[in-house]
């Protein structure tokens, strides 16, 4: 019995684990529901698969598994075919700048509660396990970005310094105090800022932030100073839930059995 038990430890200490790169899409039928989304994992994702699949694209897609969840997965036999020729029309998904005064008045019903903005970097701070940034536009509004991880994981700060004006892509709304002028956001590894946008919806909401800026900025940046301080003391709990903090790359529903469903060559079997 000994003997079968040091086999057996012996067995679990030689197990690997393997690991693949996984991408994950949202994605509409253009032929069925324009408004549904879907997530999309892409397997053993390649650099083609970074070039090819890209925003606002259109693919014919082949041999798809679905899950019971509503979800896609591809397997070894999946193809993608571009279709440069379709054009996804609706607005719905499109990219559009929500300026941080839009914010207080945004329809939060919208089918996607991320967005893209730009503003003012007010303050800056970097944690081991939390990070958070401070934004605000020529009247002072407020946007405190958060993100629930460290620099080690999400390195998304670096370089960036008080009064440098930033437009930031794929950020999820998480509420707004009307009375604190203070608007909350969370971002991940997906969210990107930059003060030079691919985007130019972006860049000409960057221009008119420059063009509007009051030529005593550090006045502007200390007043929101002290609107964040007044901020902090007060409980934030009782103006925002904490409660559904973005966890999209933290629990994306991926199970072993659809790691091992992926390598599976389901034509053999047809």
């Amino acid at each position: 019995m000994a003997a079968k038990l040091k086999d057996s430890a012996e067995k679990l200490k030689m197990s690997k684990r393997d690991v693949v790169a996984v991408m994950k899409l949202l994605v509409v039928d253009q032929k069925g529901t324009p408004s549904k989304t879907y997530n999309f994992y892409v397997w053993n994702a390649t650099d083609n698969h970074l070039q090819l699949l890209k925003e606002d694209s259109c693919f014919a897609i082949f041999n798809v598994y679905p899950k019971i969840t509503g979800d896609l997965n591809s397997g070894v036999k999946t193809t993608f075919e571009s279709k440069p020729n379709i054009k996804y029309e609706s607005d719905l998904f499109k990219r559009k700048l929500i300026t941080i005064e839009d914010l207080f008045s945004w329809n939060i019903s919208s089918h996607l509660d991320e967005f893209d903005t730009v503003g003012i970097i007010v303050q800056l701070f970097v944690e081991n396990a939390t990070q958070e940034i401070w934004l605000c536009d020529t009247s002072a509004r407020l946007l405190l970005i958060k993100i629930s991880e460290g620099p080690s994981t999400c390195l998304l700060l670096d370089g960036l310094k008080r009064g440098q004006l930033i437009s930031v892509c794929n950020l999820t709304y998480r509420g707004t105090s009307n009375e604190l002028l203070v608007s909350k956001a969370s971002a991940n590894q997906l969210t990107i800022f930059s003060s030079y946008p691919k985007y130019k919806q972006l860049q000409n909401g960057l221009d008119d932030l420059k063009n509007k800026l009051p030529k005593k900025i550090d006045d502007l940046l200390k007043d929101c100073d002290n609107r964040i301080d007044k901020f902090k003391h007060r409980n934030s709990t009782s103006i925002f839930d904490e409660s559904d903090e973005d966890v999209t790359l933290t629990s994306s529903k991926i199970t072993s059995t659809d790691v091992a469903l992926s390598l599976i060559d389901f034509d053999k079997f047809t």
